[in-house]
C-alpha cells in the first residue's frame, strides 16, 4: 500500500461504497501492522512477548516474517523508529527469540539501542559542525584539510566506544 492508497482509503470513507469499505480495512490494517512493527523497537515488549510463549508459536513466527516487507523503502518511509526494522532481522532468529524470555537480556538489548542512537546522534552533530570544507578520509571519520588529523573524538580514552558492542547485537545477542 503506498501513499495514493492510504489517501484514497480515507477520503473513501465517507461514501460507505462497498469499495469504501474494503478500503476502510486495508487502512486499519496499514496502520495496526505499523504500529505493531514501532513496538518491536521496545525490548521490554519483546520480554513480554517471550514470556507468554508467542515466539513460541509458529503462526506468530510466520507473521514476524510477513512483516518483513516493511523493509521495503515504499514501505519503510512511514516508520518513525528504524530500530524496529533491525529488532525485525533480529526476531526472525530463533536463539534471539528463546533469549529474549530474560529481563536481562531485554536490559541488555535496550542499553544498545541507546549506545547506537547516541553515537548515531554523536555523528550528526559532528557532522553538522564541520565546515563546507572538510573532507572524510577512508574511515569515514572527518579530517581537517590543513594537517590531516582526525576532528573526531577518541571515544576509547574516557568510556567505551559504541560501535564496538553492535556487533553483539548482530550475533544474536
Amino acid at each position: 500500500m503506498d501513499e495514493k492508497a492510504i489517501s484514497v482509503g480515507s477520503a473513501a470513507a465517507s461514501n460507505g461504497s462497498p469499495a469504501s469499505a474494503q478500503n476502510d480495512e486495508e487502512l486499519k490494517r496499514f496502520q495496526v501492522e505499523l504500529e505493531f512493527i514501532q513496538c518491536l523497537t521496545n525490548p521490554f515488549y519483546l520480554n513480554h512477548l517471550a514470556q507468554h510463549g508467542h515466539f513460541e508459536q509458529k503462526e506468530f513466527v510466520n507473521y514476524l516474517k510477513y512483516l518483513l516487507y516493511w523493509k521495503d523503502p515504499q514501505y519503510a518511509i512511514f516508520i518513525k523508529y528504524p530500530a524496529c526494522l533491525f529488532m525485525l532481522d533480529l526476531l526472525q532468529e530463533e536463539a534471539f527469540r528463546r533469549e529474549l524470555i530474560s529481563p536481562l537480556c531485554a536490559k541488555f538489548v535496550e542499553e544498545q539501542l541507546l549506545l547506537q542512537w547516541q553515537y548515531y546522534a554523536f555523528r550528526r552533530r559532528m557532522a553538522a559542525a564541520q565546515p563546507p570544507a572538510a573532507a572524510a578520509d577512508a574511515s569515514g571519520q572527518a579530517v581537517s584539510e590543513g594537517n590531516g588529523t582526525s576532528t573526531a573524538p577518541n571515544l576509547s580514552s574516557g568510556g567505551k566506544d559504541p560501535s564496538s558492542a553492535a556487533p553483539a547485537l548482530q550475533n544474536g545477542v
